[in-house]
């Protein structure tokens, strides 16, 4: 596939790639900025594209691929960022707003121990307050599976924060 073809393609499926990312990342200029990262990959693996047939599947798996990559930076830069607040000489935290970095570092810790797909089941339901029912409908799942998986997810996320 040559580049022109190529620009066909991402045509075609680029509304429904950006609504992925929408839907996978708080704000859409992070949704445009993994959706040209998810495009210069696309590009480089187009010799391992198998069949152009599938072109739109390949390319809204790259970047989901790329949303959660995103997500892990996110984390990870969360909880470098947290780790130098300071504290007083004498171990104390230096302002309460530190206490609540230390907080979130322990939820975005235990956040990364759960696998991506609960993960974003998660930050729907308690993040932005969707129902199950509405997360089950967007992730054409069945209601009762999303609250089984939020279940334990909420179980490995209480292991997760008992042991930080």
């Amino acid at each position: 596939m040559g580049a022109d073809e190529f620009v066909a393609h991402v045509a075609t499926h680029a509304g429904s790639v950006r609504r992925l990312l929408r839907r996978l990342l708080p704000s859409g200029e992070d949704a445009e900025d993994v959706y040209q990262d998810a495009l210069f990959h696309a590009y480089l693996g187009l010799p391992t594209l198998r069949s152009p047939d599938l072109f739109g599947a390949w390319l809204r798996t790259i970047a989901y691929n790329r949303a959660m990559e995103w997500q892990r930076r996110r984390y990870a830069e969360g909880a470098a960022c947290i780790r130098s607040v300071p504290h007083h000489p004498d171990g104390e935290v230096s302002t309460g707003i530190a206490e609540d970095a230390e907080v979130r570092l322990d939820v975005a810790t235990a956040l990364g121990l759960l696998r991506p797909e609960d993960r974003h089941l998660v930050l729907l339901r308690y993040r932005d307050g969707w129902p199950a029912a509405a997360i089950a409908r967007r992730a054409g799942l069945p209601a009762a599976t999303v609250r089984s998986r939020l279940r334990r997810a909420r179980q490995r996320l209480r292991r997760g924060l008992s042991e930080t």
